[in-house]
């Protein structure tokens, strides 16, 4: 059997400070490079600092993140992703001990909100972004 051929993923990791919606920007530069092969989005806790610790006298990156722990939820970002390119693969990581399979399962399937959220993406950039027409004028609630 041949080898598999490499393929490169990057992380989008920005904590919830940041908009959901910079995932679409970045999810579009990645595709135009044609460098990289898959969007990635973690839902893992990546940060054992202490809250206490977190100051910009201990490390710089606290003035640009808040909180090292607090992230976007990593099945939107991902599925944000898919809706707004055509030849990007998305990948997501989580694990199965912090977050049992009834939990996971439930993540695969948006909340109301971030189904207004995708709905109004749909509605900003309609040529861009590829989301049923069901989905796209059902109601939330």
């Amino acid at each position: 059997m041949p080898p598999l051929p490499l393929r490169t993923a990057i992380p989008f990791g920005p904590d919830r400070t940041a908009p959901a919606s910079l995932a679409v920007d970045f999810a579009k530069m990645m595709e135009a490079s044609g460098a990289v092969d898959q969007f990635l989005a973690w839902d893992q806790l990546v940060s054992w600092w202490p809250k206490a610790l977190w100051t910009p006298e201990n490390t710089f990156l606290a003035e640009v993140s808040g909180d090292p722990d607090s992230f976007n939820d990593a099945f939107m970002l991902a599925a944000i992703a898919a809706a707004t390119t055509t030849n990007l693969g998305i990948g997501v990581t989580t694990d199965a001990v912090r977050r049992g399979p009834a939990e996971l399962m439930q993540a695969r399937f948006p909340s109301t909100t971030e189904m207004a959220f995708l709905s109004q993406l749909c509605r900003i950039c309609p040529k861009t972004i590829r989301m049923p027409a069901s989905l796209l004028h059902s109601k939330p609630g």
